[in-house]
């Protein structure tokens, strides 16, 4: 079979599965079974072997049962580097990198020895991306799952940071005791309401870790906790930036202004205009 075929069949399988970017992820399925390029994957086709079928019905019957594409193909960009994914960890967002961007907008020395904490590092995004942008910096990186561990522990080596960061099987829920303070702490913790699990879409609530997602109670008690219990592992003047739901801005708002330990804060929205992580710098 000619690859194009194969492609335009992968295309209208994804769509009666109801699949919105059939064409995107078909070409994208090929492009990763013929290891070239997205962007000639359709100009330039080689006749599809045997082998290469099979993969490609294989990953389609995968998807077709809302599987995610990230974790078909086992990896995911973030930053525009490639991240290894399994069903132990969370998929990585695009709106998680408006806490590169704004640690990059404040720290703009790249050479600066900061000392760096992320809590509920889950594939190891925040910490290993940081890593390679400040070659000086050092960090500590939290999860409660050992296997999401395991896969940070596997990118970090992948993007040969791992001398530099330091990862620690913790319940970040519970009062946290280790070397600090730090300059930073960047945390994307869970934060989803249990309770609307249902409305999440069917790639996410079918596969990936709950745990990951699950914010306890009404999805903002682990948000409050760390708001509440952070500041004392963060030196003076030092700086939080936290990812929230897009519907817990007033309430963060009001907590970090009855708290006593940030002299500043602000609520920064995506690029989609939803409020979506913190910044806030300690007194």
């Amino acid at each position: 079979m000619d690859c194009l075929s194969l492609y335009q069949n992968g295309v209208d399988r994804l769509l009666e599965c109801g699949i919105a970017d059939a064409e995107l992820e078909s070409s994208l399925f090929l492009a990763f079974i013929l290891d070239v390029p997205r962007s000639s994957v359709l100009l330039n086709l080689p006749r599809c072997t045997k082998k290469h079928i099979d993969f490609f019905n294989a990953y389609i019957d995968r998807r077709c049962q809302h599987e995610p594409f990230a974790y078909i193909v086992g990896c995911q960009e973030f930053w525009s580097l490639e991240f290894k994914v399994t069903p132990d960890v969370l998929i990585p967002r695009p709106e998680t990198e408006l806490i590169i961007e704004h640690f990059s907008s404040i720290f703009t020395e790249k050479n600066t020895p900061l000392q760096v904490l992320d809590c509920g590092t889950g594939s190891g995004v925040l910490p290993i991306t940081l890593a390679t942008l400040y070659p000086q910096a050092t960090f500590t990186a939290l999860d409660v799952s050992a296997k999401a561990l395991r896969v940070a522990r596997e990118n970090s080596k992948l993007h040969q940071v791992s001398e530099r960061i330091v990862f620690n099987q913790v319940d970040f829920r519970q009062p946290l005791e280790f070397d600090g303070p730090f300059d930073v702490i960047v945390s994307n913790p869970p934060y989803v309401d249990p309770a609307t699990f249902a409305e999440l879409q069917d790639d996410v609530v079918h596969f990936e870790p709950h745990l990951a997602l699950d914010g306890k109670g009404d999805g903002f008690v682990i948000v409050d906790h760390l708001l509440h219990t952070l500041p004392v592992h963060l030196k003076d003047g030092g700086h939080l930036f936290m990812e929230i739901g897009f519907d817990q801005q007033q309430r963060a708002e009001e907590l970090l202004r009855s708290l006593p330990f940030y002299g500043q804060y602000k609520v920064h929205k995506d690029h989609a205009g939803l409020p979506r992580m913190i910044h806030a710098v300690k007194v």
